[in-house]
């Protein structure tokens, strides 16, 4: 398949209005002024909410990147995965179905509440719910309510997710082999667990994905921003707000990430993060022995999000 990023990402979890106050004045995303789905013509959502409860996040000129849904516990509901145009999509689906997967096309209803052209789905071996998609729609300019300048997105898409899943091997022959993502590196944290940096776009990893027992989570969402000025103004509002802070700030081995992870209001980690390493076709695959150079003090396979 020729997926080209992670576009977009839904959670779940009690409250999604939490998200307004975190996402916002904490991490400084935009509420999205035309939430999906419902009527353009409609007086537009000061708040990113729709009327079933949920919220919209933009980080770009992209409509929206990240949803926050009402559910009683809190945990990852599905991953958008880009593809370039139709013909790319079409493949993608005959290549799922060749492997045996059951792919359940988009309604219309579905395609307008993602705001997207097409939108098809399936599961993975875990049970998360993984939706290809192509063209989202664009609206208004991203404008920070905190000041953050941007976030990395366009072709590298929205960030990268780091899953934790009970059967490895599965999880790895499906996203690899399937989906067509490519390994970037990965190390091995004891018997039978470790963590894997898969990639489809020059950065280093849109998905990290390891097993540290026989359960599914979702371990944190990390987005990117310019420069460790912005990252280190996150972390003082953050701070500020009492918001837990579970990982304190460090630079990985892996993606050269400067970074900190904090408690999100469904109990995952956000991650917040700049100078991630981008690489080209000539890049090898290796294991690490350590996952930091420095810092990152806290940072454990323990979550809160567990599917």
């Amino acid at each position: 398949m020729d997926i080209r990023s992670l576009g977009y990402v839904g959670v779940e979890g009690p409250n999604p209005k939490d998200w307004l106050s975190f996402a916002t004045r904490i991490c400084g995303l935009m509420p999205a002024p035309l939430v999906p789905g419902e009527d353009p013509s409609a007086t537009r959502s000061e708040d990113g909410m729709s009327s079933d409860g949920s919220v919209y996040l933009k980080m770009d000129p992209r409509q929206w990147r990240l949803a926050a849904h009402p559910a009683e516990t809190g945990g990852l509901r599905y991953l958008g995965f880009e593809l370039a145009g139709r013909g790319a999509f079409e493949k993608a689906l005959d290549e799922a179905r060749q492997q045996g997967l059951t792919v359940t096309p988009g309604t219309p209803e579905e395609c307008m509440a993602r705001g997207v052209h097409r939108m098809a789905h399936f599961a993975d071996p875990a049970g998360h719910r993984i939706e290809l998609f192509i063209s989202a729609t664009a609206d208004s300019p991203f404008e920070s309510p905190t000041g953050v300048s941007s976030f990395l997105t366009g072709s590298l898409g929205m960030g990268h997710i780091g899953l934790l899943v009970p059967d490895l091997e599965a999880g790895l022959n499906f996203y690899l082999d399937i989906l067509g993502f490519e390994e970037s590196d990965y190390f091995e944290i004891g018997p039978g667990m470790a963590m894997h940096f898969l990639r489809c776009n020059a950065r280093h990893h849109s998905l990290a994905i390891g097993r540290v027992g026989d359960f599914k989570a979702l371990h944190h969402l990390m987005l990117e921003v310019p420069n460790i000025d912005e990252v280190g103004q996150i972390h003082d509002r953050a701070t500020a707000a009492s918001i837990p802070i579970s990982t304190q700030i460090g630079r990985h081995a892996n993606d050269r990430m400067i970074s900190f992870y904090m408690k999100s209001p469904f109990g995952f980690d956000i991650e917040i993060g700049c100078e991630g390493l981008l690489v080209g076709e000539d890049w090898v695959s290796q294991k690490l022995i350590r996952p930091d150079v420095w810092g990152h003090a806290g940072l454990t396979a323990e979550v809160g999000g567990a599917d």
